[in-house]
């Protein structure tokens, strides 16, 4: 074998062995999500949920239902409604289907690998699993169940409800479903921004998040650290930028929360989007003299001479 051969051959399999380690590598550190698919229309509701784990497979679906305060059975349904529940775990498949008796009573029916089975205790902790976890994955029937704790526990109960759901959405919808009901004093809206920050990862549910809060006033200077605490936390700058675009609506906004949206943009790294929200910071703000100092500052940091320009045109028209 010619020496030219023999060293292409060992860097041909020098290359494949790297490509296999990276291959290894890649399968070692790649981690497997569950996937949760959520659809609510009007009174009724979807859960569809495969493990990663495991691959099991549960569909929910549900109209006018009514649960227990545990969450562990179903307690009424009105009207047309009905609750159908199914599994698919290590090649068992089970099925519930509820729907209003004649008499008022509600009716089971119950089927296991196919055939029809009695409504026992074994059943009967099936769907408090299963509920359960419906109920911390999915943010399942969200906002009755945060009017419920609030009405029994508070608050406060609602927020350690929040700490211990699984998913980024169940989090933002028991968090929205708080702020619009829960009428929070400064000290909880506070604490359950600051939980936001650090729990949830989607910048597109903290965003959504915030855009809820901002109907509630950001006098309060706990409230308003913690918006922008969450705020920074939020890489995406589309999403920041939407959150920072409602907050600049506002027509009580001070000058102070300005100064703050301000520094929020030094975190984007699109010009164009650190430009829009600066117009909009100079539509709204730009007749306070140090608005107008951090907008022009802000302006000259910009790398684009085009969107500089835009920037410092409409700090310009509102002077005159």
């Amino acid at each position: 074998m010619s020496k030219r051969i023999f060293i292409g051959l060992s860097v041909a399999i020098c290359l494949c062995v790297a490509a296999s380690a990276q291959d290894e590598k890649k399968k070692a550190t790649t981690k497997k999500t569950d996937q949760d698919h959520v659809r609510i229309n009007g009174s009724s509701l979807r859960w569809e949920h495969r493990s990663a784990e495991d691959g099991t497979d549960i569909t929910l679906a549900s109209k006018n239902v009514e649960f227990n305060d545990d969450y562990t059975d179903v307690e009424r349904i009105t009207g047309d409604g009905y609750f159908r529940l199914s599994e698919e775990r290590g090649g068992v498949l089970r099925r519930l289907e509820v729907t209003p008796g004649a008499d008022g009573q509600l009716k089971r029916q119950y089927w296991e690998r196919g055939e029809a089975r009695p409504w026992g205790d074994a059943a009967r902790k099936w769907l408090a699993r299963l509920l359960s976890e419906a109920v911390a994955g999915s943010g399942y029937d969200a906002e009755a169940r945060v009017r419920r704790i609030l009405r029994k526990s508070g608050a406060n109960a609602v927020l350690a409800e929040i700490a211990r759901l699984k998913t980024d959405y169940a989090r933002r919808v028991y968090s929205t479903a708080l702020v619009e009901g829960g009428n929070l004093n400064g000290e909880q809206l506070t604490k359950l921004l600051s939980q936001s920050a650090k729990s949830i990862a989607s910048d597109y549910e903290k965003a959504t998040l915030l855009i809820h809060v901002l109907k509630n006033n950001l006098a309060d200077a706990g409230v308003r650290a913690a918006f922008f605490e969450t705020t920074h936390a939020i890489s995406s700058d589309y999403e920041r930028g939407r959150v920072l675009a409602v907050l600049l609506k506002r027509s009580d906004i001070s000058a102070e929360t300005l100064l703050l949206a301000l520094k929020s943009t030094r975190g984007m790294s699109s010009d164009f989007e650190k430009a829009n929200v600066l117009i909009r910071a100079a539509n709204t703000g730009a007749a306070n003299e140090s608005v107008r100092s951090a907008i022009i500052a802000a302006a000259h940091a910009l790398s684009s001479d085009y969107e500089r320009g835009r920037v410092l045109t409409a700090v310009t028209k509102k002077q005159l």
